[in-house]
């Protein structure tokens, strides 16, 4: 009887520590309610990443340049506007480039940070505009930067970038700002315009850090997946790591742009 007791209170404890490592992941969700439902548009996306998390160029032509709609079959979504001819960057720290994004920063709940050590899962669906171009220079639709350290380059991007192969969505990587990026994973542009993909990036956050990376069709096909468990330096000594999401791209091969369009949905972002 005894020992049928002890085995189970150390099934109990076992249980208990089970759910315990379980319960210590915690999910943050950005979805859009809809347009001309439930909260303004950036307040929305305030009340979850904090009231300083939108870099938006509204000011250049008094437009918002984030709104909500509903699309099939993802429901309601973002979308994020860039109009070549009149918009720069909000942020006043670049010249020559054009930015509409959000972003995790030094405001926002720490559960959204990624710390040294700890690892994180961002996931969001997204779709290109059919008719949006893209350059021979940068076009970034997400970035994994370092807040504080070396953080003048970000680590991961999705990029948009005309080559001599054609138009491609590229995932790159970079281990420092001066050790210039990686193509991780490259597909044709055609294959994120206009078609609804979800994402999905997991990193640990250290100098031997891990990286997984998948794209995929929201019927399950995959696009492009890269995953590396060891080796992969994600840490820049600096305060922590930060995700952005929208576009901001390079106008030095302006001729090669247009007005661009992209639709986000349904962000998540994990701490395990």
């Amino acid at each position: 009887m005894k020992k049928a007791k002890v085995v189970t209170l150390c099934t109990a404890l076992l249980m208990c520590l089970i759910q315990s490592s379980v319960s210590a992941a915690t999910t943050t969700n950005l979805d859009s309610d809809g347009p001309n439902n439930g909260l303004p548009t950036y307040k929305l996306i305030q009340n979850v990443l904090g009231p300083d998390a939108i870099e938006a160029p509204d000011s250049f032509d008094e437009l918002q340049h984030i709104k909500e709609t509903t699309q099939s079959p993802v429901g309601n979504a973002f979308i994020f506007y860039l109009h070549r001819d009149a918009d720069g960057d909000p942020t006043g720290t670049t010249s020559g480039n054009q930015r509409n994004e959000i972003k995790v920063y030094a405001g926002s709940n720490d559960n959204l940070k990624g710390f040294q050590g700890e690892t994180l899962t961002y996931k969001w669906k997204f779709k290109v505009d059919s008719t949006m171009l893209v350059s021979k220079r940068f076009t970034h639709i997400f970035q994994l930067k370092s807040e504080g350290g070396d953080n003048d380059h970000p680590i991961v991007t999705f990029s948009g970038a005309k080559t001599s192969s054609g138009d491609e969505l590229q995932i790159r990587y970079s281990s420092s700002s001066s050790s210039g990026d990686t193509i991780l994973k490259s597909i044709d542009w055609s294959s994120v315009q206009g078609t609804w993909i979800e994402a999905t990036v997991t990193a640990r956050m250290s100098d031997n850090g891990s990286l997984s990376v998948s794209l995929k069709k929201l019927d399950g096909t995959t696009l492009a997946s890269y995953s590396k468990s060891s080796g992969v330096d994600m840490w820049r000594s600096g305060n922590f790591i930060r995700p952005k999401w929208g576009i901001y791209r390079s106008l030095e091969d302006i001729t090669n742009l247009n007005d661009a369009k992209v639709y986000f949905a349904n962000f998540s972002i994990t701490k395990q």
